[in-house]
């Protein structure tokens, strides 16, 4: 059975809220990452100027800016109990993009460099603990799990390794 899971999708032009249905033993990270071009968000509104009511609208992941989820939990699907766990490290890191600052943490293999995390192949890298500033009018919020599309990225700063 699905997870219907509420985002809030940052794009360039707006911001769209909408619901996600992903699949079982599907984490959110995972089905971002995945090779579908194109996102199915249903129950969606978008505020570009005028609030717009949308059954559904199809949203092309490149032109994400990051995906947020509105519960701490939410996007962990079975994969928070089911899955085998590897053991991973929390680095905390200042991601610097066209209009937003985000600093949260980045997990990352023991075994894993940075450098190496941001050379994969997933367009999206999944954060926690995330505390959002929009640049320009310096308001900002917080999310328990943020994915960033790391081609939006300008920089990325890193803090100290949490223990």
């Amino acid at each position: 059975m699905p997870q219907y899971i509420p985002l809030v999708i940052y794009l360039d032009t707006n911001t769209i809220v909408g619901i996600l249905s992903l699949p079982d033993e599907v984490r959110l990270s995972e089905y971002l990452n995945s090779s579908e071009k194109f996102l199915k968000i249903t129950e969606a509104s978008t505020n570009d100027g005028i609030i717009e009511q949308m059954n559904e609208i199809y949203i092309n992941k490149e032109t994400i800016k990051f995906v947020k989820t509105l519960s701490e939990n939410d996007g962990r699907g079975w994969g928070s109990s089911y899955y085998l766990h590897v053991k991973k490290i929390p680095v905390r890191i200042k991601i610097l993009m066209t209009d937003y600052e985000l600093s949260g943490n980045l997990h990352r293999r023991k075994e894993e460099e940075l450098p190496q995390l941001f050379e994969r192949t997933f367009m999206f890298l999944p954060c926690t603990e995330v505390e959002l500033r929009h640049i320009n009018s310096n308001m900002t919020s917080n999310a328990g799990f943020v994915a960033v599309n790391r081609d939006k990225v300008f920089s990325i700063k890193m803090g100290k390794n949490q223990a």
